[in-house]
């Protein structure tokens, strides 16, 4: 006879468990500190249950709630993970119901999944996958200063403007407050924030696998700028390729919706396609949401997920 799951909310007291049920799955490893930020200390409203069995974590399924810039209230299905011994017994639809009660009064959730994850979100779910994000790729990327700009560490009081909504285009509203949240409280990377003379900005890291001989990329996890001002996006990512190419960098790595000026102005800029995607899947719960399921109408950028 099968053993009893008990789901409820997690504590801290299981961040240990949840180490040890995540880290086997995954080539990178996450420590206690980031359970504790991302979980526990999150700026936005968020819920993660687990669900225990014979005092091991055997699954964990999470919700931050986010809004948009056209005024929608959407639930980011975050940190899910469910034992192999556990799937296929309806563990995973479970915890998402139960979490989804927390926040009755959301319009519709989202996720960014990997290839693993798409079938048992559109079974378990009901997810639409509406579009893909390769993470597109410029390997040395030497070009000369396109313009004038200053870099800094982001630290706790480090100033962010936000543009206002953009006619034509969906996106997660990004305010200071989060952003100091996520970039400066990371307990992963050090983020850097490089403005050019006209105000815009990009939010850049870089990365390197631990213990690994593989090269360092730079990655552009978040940006301010007009996005129909196809003259400043290129200036902007050029600005940015000539800065990570001073740090070092073999590559830079970023996301552009599809069919987008973003997505032409990088490959003008030699920017090309990997193999590493993420699917983003989308459920509306109301049915005022339609708009929403327009790929190539939302701006989406890599620290959006949770990943980056």
């Amino acid at each position: 006879m099968a053993t009893q799951s008990i789901i409820r909310s997690a504590m801290r007291a299981d961040i240990q468990k949840i180490i040890s049920l995540v880290n086997p799955l995954y080539n990178y490893h996450r420590d206690e500190r980031f359970f504790i930020w991302q979980c526990f200390e999150n700026i936005r409203p968020s819920i993660l249950l687990v669900a225990k069995e014979n005092r091991d974590v055997v699954g964990m399924y999470g919700i931050q709630r986010v809004q948009t810039t056209n005024g929608f209230s959407g639930g980011q299905v975050s940190w899910i993970n469910i034992a192999k011994h556990k799937r296929g017994c309806g563990l995973f639809t479970e915890m998402a119901t139960r979490a989804q009660s927390y926040f009755p009064d959301l319009d519709f959730v989202f996720i960014f999944a990997n290839r693993d994850a798409v079938h048992a979100c559109k079974k378990s779910l009901g997810m639409t996958f509406i579009g893909t994000l390769n993470r597109l790729i410029l390997k040395n990327p030497a070009f000369a200063p396109p313009i004038e700009s200053q870099i800094e560490i982001i630290q706790t009081d480090t100033i962010f403007d936000e543009a206002t909504h953009q006619d034509g285009f969906v996106s997660f509203r990004r305010e200071e407050s989060y952003r100091r949240w996520r970039y400066a409280e990371s307990t992963e990377y050090q983020y850097f924030k490089l403005t050019v003379a006209t105000g815009e900005y990009v939010i850049i890291k870089l990365f390197q696998k631990v213990n690994s001989q593989e090269p360092v990329v730079g990655d552009i996890v978040d940006f301010e700028c007009d996005l129909l001002d196809t003259r400043q996006l290129k200036r902007l990512f050029q600005a940015a390729c000539f800065q990570l190419n001073r740090m070092n960098v073999a590559a830079v790595s970023t996301w552009a919706v599809p069919e987008t000026p973003l997505r032409r102005v990088l490959q003008e800029l030699g920017f090309s396609e990997s193999s590493y995607d993420s699917y983003f899947g989308i459920k509306a719960l109301g049915n005022n949401c339609s708009d929403l399921f327009y790929f190539n109408s939302w701006h989406l950028v890599q620290s959006d997920a949770t990943n980056y």
